[in-house]
């Protein structure tokens, strides 16, 4: 198992949302809102940073590689298990850097979310106050009037 997976799996068991790794820093995820330094990795230098990018760059299969052209890149990191993660890698301070956001592979309901119920009208008539528009606010009218024939 790779050390991005292995940060990665770390992270999915403890609710994580956000592993990021940078130069001169141990690793530190984001659980609960709250940044946390991962002990027992060690402290992350060029080396080290250049391999778990590379490994994602990879495994990509975008083709771009570590040279110093390279500033900024997102791409998508699917693990083993077949999770998929959001991935930043970039330059800070003339070193690489990395950020991944771990996906949930389950997309809560409003249920689930304990979100308000929200009627078409309610976010018609709101929209309408804040981004008032004629010729939108013609088609939105003219959509309700054939919603409700």
């Amino acid at each position: 198992m790779t050390m991005t997976e292995e940060l990665i799996g770390y992270g999915r068991e403890h609710n994580c949302s956000d592993i990021h790794l940078t130069y001169g820093l141990e690793p530190i995820v984001r659980c609960n809102g709250k940044l946390v330094t991962l002990s027992g990795y060690g402290v992350m230098d060029d080396a080290r940073l250049q391999q778990v990018a590379g490994e994602i760059l990879v495994q990509s299969g975008t083709g771009a590689t570590l040279d110093e052209s390279l500033k900024d890149i997102d791409l998508c990191y699917e693990t083993g298990d077949g999770t998929r993660n959001r991935v930043n890698i970039f330059r800070q301070q003339k070193h690489i850097a990395v950020a991944i956001r771990l996906l949930n592979s389950h997309i809560p309901s409003l249920d689930e979310l304990n979100m308000p119920e929200v009627r078409g009208h309610d976010v018609t008539m709101a929209w309408r106050r804040t981004n008032y528009n004629p010729a939108i606010a013609l088609f939105m009218e003219l959509m309700e009037g054939h919603r409700s024939h």
